[in-house]
């Protein structure tokens, strides 16, 4: 078979015995090591070759790929979903590994290009044979080492390249060394930093020396006396200075669920009340000065959209519509040219293009998903060209990291500063001097505490295990005698084993990079867990006495949050496959997943009978709980409002966490009379709930900051 594209890239006419030696050529890679059990990217390939040997004219488009390989809706867009991308992208590394191994022999390669959706091959020599002298003598090589062309190994390394971006940890590339120093070193909680438009000053919230509400302070950056500008009962924070530096933006706590957006002086001089806001708030400005950007979640307590918002004339104007059954948009931040809206959407950093006259262009353009996997606060830097947000990967601890905002690269972490960071604030450069980078650093701990319940009903509570890192996620084994957790304790979170008293600890899995949500096989033999080692978050299982994990889900989707059938034959996780976060089951030794919910889903458990699956709908703290027969049928709410991860079936009820105020209530549902009853109220649990087989003694995970100060880069650039 010749070289079947000519210089101008247009393909010449397939014989019958290229289509056949194609064929051919196909199948021996799909049986290969690398593709025998990739079976998403066996079928794109499978898919792509097929194209071509059957004389389509044309290439297909990102969305014929969507709509034949991935089983996407007409409503598929490329800019919100990058499933296409992503796996071209990994069969254009999957390709290059088979040839650099079992494929390094063959005289025929299929190639795809960069930014396009179509397949060439190419015929290549065997290179000599030079194991013996100049007469061919000697043994033949068991193994050569094949060398691509030049400009075959340049693209492949771009491919590389940009398969690294979406599925492996964001790099380090070298940044001018920053040298962060403190602003505030106050005892208690500094954060929320807002940079007056000169950068001489900044606004934060602090909980003051006797650790009460939250106020917002303002201070001059080289200064050490802070000036208190609230002085209120309920809580105040996430000041905003305006970009003329006449008003300050922030919110006041007004009900479990509502805040008010109001505004004052930058002496502290109160203004007006602008808006009552809902859900999780949080507030920008708009260059003129005379229009807001705002997160609400409206009285019905919807998913937070992006609206404008005039201070003068309290007129609304929506700019984005985030779907349904996510929690929202959140920590909006506005270019200084007012033409773009960064944001974060279920852990996404989006953009939303504006027009001259702040009308949404378009649909929000994805920037990146994956790795940070949790983003804490945006700025635009000083060029205006990147967003510098916070966000962790691996583990609790945040950082700071920089993305064009285009998208055309990873997220770059700013390896000399931005350790711990949380919320941040850029001030824009003055003259040759560059701009000021102020930001949070919050120092997190998280211990699992131990509730014992006596004859009465009642418990105490105390810490059962604890480290100066973050353990999480306790989980009692079936026969109650050893707890599984996840801890940063090694550098990134692991899975860690106990014994029940919580001695003997050790370390189970080795990912070395996100790994959390023990849940024990009833049998007591194995512990499912979620982890984005591969660069997205898959289900694994690893024996209990440790071993090397076994993966149970292969999806570009996030597959996530593990818990077990009663019988062991399944593991429910939560997944956004079908672009909507669903509850999915697959077999415990292997296989296709099926679908369980249809409205929503999110963290499920079965009923201790197994006739039932009960799961909470989304990611929010305060969300619902449901059920939904396991063979399928009519959903049911069973709880109007639990705290995120903390529910846990057993024989007579339910156990159950949900927040009152800044403390929470640790309840039980009982069965027999469908009655909750608060058995005690515990500081700030959450994030997984696990009730001993006698029901006398609970696991929750308490996390705290210990506490936040304010650091400051100059010349930030």
């Amino acid at each position: 078979m010749s070289d079947l594209t000519n210089g101008g890239g247009q393909p010449e006419p397939l014989s019958a015995s290229d289509r056949e030696a194609a064929r051919k050529h196909l199948e021996r890679i799909l049986a290969s090591p690398e593709f025998a059990h990739a079976e998403r990217l066996s079928r794109l390939l499978r898919y792509l070759v097929e194209r071509k040997l059957t004389q389509v004219p044309n290439a297909p488009k990102e969305h014929e790929v969507a709509l034949d390989v991935f089983d996407r809706g007409d409503s598929f867009d490329s800019r919100l979903d990058a499933i296409v991308r992503v796996h071209a992208n990994r069969l254009r590394s999957k390709l290059a590994e088979y040839y650099q191994n079992g494929g390094g022999d063959d005289t025929l390669t299929i190639e795809i290009p960069a930014g396009h959706y179509s397949v060439n091959f190419r015929q290549r020599r065997k290179a000599p044979d030079t194991a013996g002298d100049a007469g061919g003598s000697g043994p033949p090589r068991e193994r050569r080492r094949v060398t691509f062309p030049a400009p075959v190994m340049a693209a492949a390394l771009g491919f590389a390249a940009v398969a690294l971006w979406h599925t492996r940890e964001p790099v380090i590339e070298p940044e001018p060394v920053l040298e962060p120093k403190p602003v505030t070193v106050y005892d208690g909680l500094e954060s929320d930093p807002t940079l007056s438009p000169d950068g001489e000053y900044v606004a934060f919230t602090w909980d003051g020396e006797k650790h009460g509400n939250t106020d917002i302070w303002v201070q001059r950056l080289e200064s050490s006396n802070p000036v208190r500008l609230t002085r209120d009962a309920a809580e105040t924070f996430r000041p905003a200075w305006s970009p003329d530096g006449k008003w300050i933006a922030y919110l006041r706590e007004a009900g479990p669920a509502a805040v008010e957006l109001r505004l004052m002086t930058a002496l502290g001089e109160p203004g007006p009340l602008v808006a009552t806001l809902y859900g999780s708030a949080d507030v920008a400005w708009m260059p003129d000065s005379r229009w807001l950007v705002v997160s609400d979640a409206g009285p019905q307590n919807g998913p937070n959209a992006l609206f404008l918002l005039s201070p003068q004339t309290r007129e609304t104007r929506r700019l984005t519509t985030p779907p349904a059954n996510i929690t929202g948009d959140f920590r909006p931040v506005v270019s200084s040219d007012g033409r773009n809206v960064a944001f974060v959407r279920a852990n996404r950093l989006m953009v939303q293009k504006l027009s001259g006259v702040m009308a949404p262009v378009d649909r929000p353009r994805l920037v990146f998903s994956g790795d940070p996997a949790e983003v804490a606060g945006l700025a635009w830097a000083p060029d205006g060209r990147d967003i510098v947000l916070c966000g962790n990967a691996g583990s609790f601890e945040y950082r700071l990291w920089r993305v064009p905002m285009d998208g055309s690269g990873p997220p770059r972490r700013l390896s000399h500063a931005g350790v711990a960071g949380t919320r941040l604030a850029i001030s824009r450069p003055g003259g040759a001097a560059g701009a000021r980078l102020v930001y949070a650093r919050e120092v997190f701990d998280s211990d699992i505490w131990r509730l014992k319940i006596d004859a009465a009903g009642q418990g105490s509570m105390a810490p059962l295990v604890a480290s100066t890192r973050n353990d999480t996620g306790p989980q009692y084994s079936p026969d109650g005698k050893r707890i599984a957790f996840a801890s940063d304790r090694s550098g990134d979170f692991e899975i860690w084993v106990c014994d029940a008293d919580g001695s003997n600890q050790q370390q189970l899995t080795f990912m070395k990079r996100y790994t959390a949500t023990p849940r024990w096989s009833p049998d007591g033999t194995k512990i499912a867990f979620d982890s984005n080692a591969k660069g997205q978050w898959e289900v694994f299982v690893i024996d209990a006495n440790g071993g090397t994990p076994r993966q149970i889900t292969n999806h570009p989707a996030l597959d996530a949050i593990p818990s077990w059938s009663r019988d062991g034959k399944w593991i429910y996780f939560a997944s956004d496959r079908t672009e909507e976060n669903q509850v999915w089951k697959a077999p415990a030794g292997g296989g296709d997943a099926v679908q369980v919910t249809k409205d929503g889903g999110h963290v499920a458990f079965e009923s201790f009978d197994g006739k039932l699956v009960y799961y909470t709908k989304t990611s929010k703290l305060d969300t619902a709980l449901w059920s939904i027969p396991v063979d399928g049928g009519e959903e049911k709410e069973v709880l109007n409002s639990i705290s995120y991860r903390g529910f846990f079936p057993v024989r007579d009820g339910i156990w159950f966490l949900s927040r009152v105020g800044r403390k929470t209530r640790i309840a039980f549902l009982s069965f027999a009379d469908g009655k909750a009853k608060d058995v005690a109220l515990a500081s700030a649990a959450g994030n997984g709930l696990s009730v001993a087989p006698d029901g006398r003694s609970l696991l929750y995970a308490s996390r705290r900051r210990i506490g936040a100060d304010l650091m400051m880069v100059e010349n930030f650039r």
